[in-house]
């Protein structure tokens, strides 16, 4: 289970992973069921479409994790652009945004493969954004 000690954290701030079968869970105010993961992304789309496709990967160099499933850059995780991503991560982030109603985000999404599904952790609404994201941003804007 990962349970947040904060609603306004980012990069891990107030997140902590309850091993399956522990007797009591922390009293916090969001609780998420953990999934498996082979790989992180993050996705982002405008107007339904996705326009720029990042993978959350270990920052070469970096020191060894402490905790691999909390994939934040005090752990050396850091985005790399792609191409593409596997199976239906991209089509799983276009549907959130749709299904919320937006015109922009950014959906962070991870894919399990051994059940070989993409599962939708959060949408940012007002990501981040820098380098060669922001030319991503600025062309699909300026298509529009």
């Amino acid at each position: 289970m990962c349970c947040r000690g904060t609603v306004t954290g980012h990069e891990g701030i107030g997140l902590s992973i309850v091993p399956r079968g522990s007797e009591a869970l922390p009293r916090v105010p969001l609780y998420v069921k953990y999934i498996c993961k082979a790989s992180e992304w993050r996705v982002h789309i405008i107007t339904g479409e996705a326009i720029h496709i990042q993978q959350k990967v270990r920052q070469r160099g970096a020191p060894e994790a402490g905790n691999t499933q909390i994939r934040n850059t005090a752990n050396g995780y850091v985005f790399t652009s792609q191409r593409q991503a596997p199976g239906d991560v991209v089509e799983q982030s276009v549907s959130a945004i749709q299904d919320l109603g937006l015109d922009i985000g950014a959906v962070d999404v991870v894919w399990n493969e051994y059940y070989q599904q993409a599962y939708v952790l959060e949408v940012n609404t007002a990501p981040g954004i820098e380098g060669i994201t922001v030319e991503k941003y600025a062309e699909a804007l300026r298509r529009i």
